[in-house]
């Protein structure tokens, strides 16, 4: 099976399973909230029961229409004014090293796959804003260019900016992984895990 459009990586249609013969392929773009996309290629069980392989490579397909993310208002996170209740930090992590790789993003993305950003460019500086889809908790960080120091603002319950620097920081200690080193594993049952050289090494927490 050929998809000829991008899911999300925890949304490939596990009617596919059915879809496909024992021992078939499918092969399908795939693609995270946070940016990045790779072709999986999974290798269906005899039993149709589970599907599982590699990514081949970077990917950029149009979204399949029901998986194309409607992010609410940033007011559904910060009801006032900015920054109200976020608490200051600074990092010496410059976002642009995320945003210029297409891989890192998927690396980020598919460990923290409710994670998706906005960038507001403001002259020079460019403020990333970090949300969940559970409309939780929020983050922000500026980009200005030369600077070894960045000021990060976090709200909610989860610290989103933590999260995401501890991501990168996984896949830098990784080695930086190529997309060939990651791979996907989808069951009939709906769980979807993407791990790192082998099925039992899980990158992410399995999805549903």
């Amino acid at each position: 099976m050929i998809a000829t459009c991008s899911s999300l990586v925890t949304g490939i249609p596990v009617a596919w399973l059915g879809q496909s013969a024992p021992g078939g392929l499918i092969v399908a773009p795939t693609a995270t909230l946070f940016g990045g996309g790779a072709i999986a290629r999974l290798r269906v069980d005899h039993g149709g029961q589970s599907a599982s392989g590699h990514f081949t490579g970077a990917s950029d397909f149009m979204r399949m229409r029901q998986q194309r993310y409607q992010a609410p208002p940033v007011d559904a996170y910060l009801p006032g004014d900015w920054p109200g209740d976020a608490r200051p930090s600074v990092s010496g992590l410059d976002l642009e090293a995320i945003g210029d790789s297409w891989l890192a993003q998927f690396a980020i993305g598919t460990r923290l796959p409710d994670l998706y950003y906005r960038r507001a460019p403001y002259g020079d500086t460019v403020t990333w804003w970090f949300f969940d889809t559970a409309v939780t908790s929020w983050a922000t960080v500026d980009s200005v260019p030369g600077a070894d120091e960045f000021d990060v603002r976090q709200s909610g319950p989860r610290r989103l900016w933590d999260e995401i620097h501890t991501a990168w920081n996984a896949w830098q200690q990784a080695g930086r992984p190529g997309y060939e080193r990651f791979g996907l594993t989808m069951t009939a049952a709906g769980k979807r895990t993407v791990w790192l050289d082998d099925p039992n090494h899980h990158w992410s927490p399995p999805a549903h």
